[in-house]
């Protein structure tokens, strides 16, 4: 399943895909970040990787950008990885309350399924 991004990456998404882009933006958002024109062998690409680095080049080079946060795309990335609501909450810096909401206006993506814990010493039930 594919998760629509917000406009402000969709070139990014398309360029680079959906893991390396969430990637990026769950390491870098939130920052200012030069962008060289020559990408070749610059601290971006140092830092956040070749495929990175030639795209904002190539989209935005010569200028000072603003990485945004992207916090409901990114609560729909983390669901889809599997993650729970309280897990999700910790990984995006924010609260229960607004993961239920961002969840509630995405796409419907399962919750995880968790094992049962169990008691190696306990008789099973079923």
């Amino acid at each position: 399943m594919t998760i629509r991004p917000p406009a402000q990456i969709d070139w990014l998404v398309a360029a680079v895909g959906e893991d390396a882009a969430f990637q990026f933006i769950e390491c870098a958002g939130g920052r200012r970040l030069w962008v060289p024109v020559k990408w070749r062998g610059s601290e971006l690409a140092a830092i956040y990787g070749d495929d990175i680095a030639r795209t904002l080049s190539a989209h935005c080079g010569g200028e000072q950008i603003d990485i945004p946060i992207c916090r409901p795309w990114r609560i729909l990335m983390c669901r889809k990885m599997g993650l729970s609501v309280d897990d999700i909450a910790v990984r995006t810096g924010t609260d229960r309350s607004t993961v239920k909401k961002a969840l509630a206006r995405g796409p419907d993506i399962a919750a995880p399924r968790r094992a049962w814990q169990t008691d190696p010493g306990q008789f099973s039930l079923f």
